[in-house]
């Protein structure tokens, strides 16, 4: 989630994520794939409307919600 919030509104490929996030673990497809269902249950979020994460097939995965930078006192705040 936090690499799809660092990469908003970009179409982030299979390969990508497992580059990125899993860092030279080996990973399948498949398993992206359970990993995005997982969070698209998380968020009540609907693979044929996606309000979160947007499928493109043979391409990859976007973040399509507005994603917003805060700070660290913005963070402290939120956090307390």
């Amino acid at each position: 989630l936090a690499y799809f919030c660092r990469h908003p509104n970009e179409i982030i490929s299979v390969d990508q994520l497992i580059d990125q996030v899993w860092q030279g673990r080996v990973v399948t497809d498949n398993a992206v794939s359970r990993l995005i269902t997982k969070l698209r249950r998380a968020f009540a979020d609907d693979a044929r409307q996606p309000k979160f994460i947007a499928t493109f097939p043979k391409k990859g995965y976007k973040f399509v919600a507005p994603v917003a930078k805060i700070d660290e006192y913005d963070a402290q705040s939120l956090m307390s």
